[in-house]
């Protein structure tokens, strides 16, 4: 029983529980009215399972972003992604998409 209790922080981990692989997070939804600079932080994609670059603009939407692209592919679990950067940024492909 203890090492059941053990293990399932474990695998809780493994499947990528961390809020911030599962919400979509678009710019525009944080940092439209914001002046200023902008950093650019990394979030999950889940329609191309990847990790992209993305702006945020302060405290609030960096709490929904990870700091390098290793953060997030190591928490996420992301597969097969080499450290290199997506050019085209979820919200982009969104309103590509909502063209169509």
């Amino acid at each position: 029983m203890i090492l059941y209790l053990l293990a399932l922080p474990l695998f809780v981990v493994a499947l990528g529980d961390d809020p911030r692989c599962r919400e979509k997070y678009f710019v525009d939804d944080y940092c439209d009215s914001v002046p200023g600079e902008r950093d650019v932080l990394y979030t999950y994609d889940e329609e191309t399972q990847r990790c992209v670059p993305t702006e945020s603009c302060g405290l609030e939407s960096s709490k929904k972003l990870f700091s390098t692209k290793d953060e997030c592919i190591t928490i996420c679990n992301v597969k097969g992604q080499e450290i290199e950067d997506v050019e085209v940024p979820l919200e982009d492909r969104q309103i590509e998409k909502e063209r169509k």
